[in-house]
C-alpha cells in the first residue's frame, strides 16, 4: 500500500489517493540514446540476457539468449547477503562469485 506521513489525516490521504487515481499519466519521453531500441527489437536483433535462469524464465525479450552470470543458487545467496549485510556486502559477494568465471571464458 501507499505510505503516508504521520501528520496526514486519513481523509486527506483518501483525497490525495483519489486525485492520483484520476490524474492522467504523462507520456514518457523517448531518450535520444534509446531511439534505436524499438528498431532492434522489431528486427529481432540477438540480445544477451545475463540474469539468473529463474529471472529469465519469468520473462524475457523475444530474441534474448540467456547466459547467466549467476546461478539461481548464487542469486539467492546474493539476495540473502543484501538483506542481512546490505548493498555493499552483496555487491562484493556478487563480484567474488563471477570474478574467476569471467576470466575463464
Amino acid at each position: 500500500g501507499l505510505c503516508w506521513p504521520a501528520t496526514t489525516s486519513s481523509a486527506a490521504a483518501a483525497r490525495s489517493a483519489a486525485a492520483m487515481a484520476t490524474a492522467p499519466m504523462p507520456t514518457p519521453a523517448i531518450r535520444p540514446d534509446t531511439a534505436d531500441y524499438r528498431t532492434l527489437l522489431l528486427q529481432g536483433a540477438p540480445l544477451l540476457d545475463v540474469r539468473a535462469p529463474v529471472e529469465f524464465a519469468g520473462g524475457s525479450l523475444p530474441s534474448a539468449t540467456n547466459r547467466p552470470l549467476l546461478t539461481d543458487a548464487e542469486r539467492h545467496l546474493v539476495g540473502k547477503c543484501y538483506k542481512e549485510r546490505g548493498e555493499g556486502a552483496a555487491i562484493e559477494l556478487g563480484n567474488e562469485l563471477v570474478r574467476d568465471r569471467v576470466r575463464e571464458e
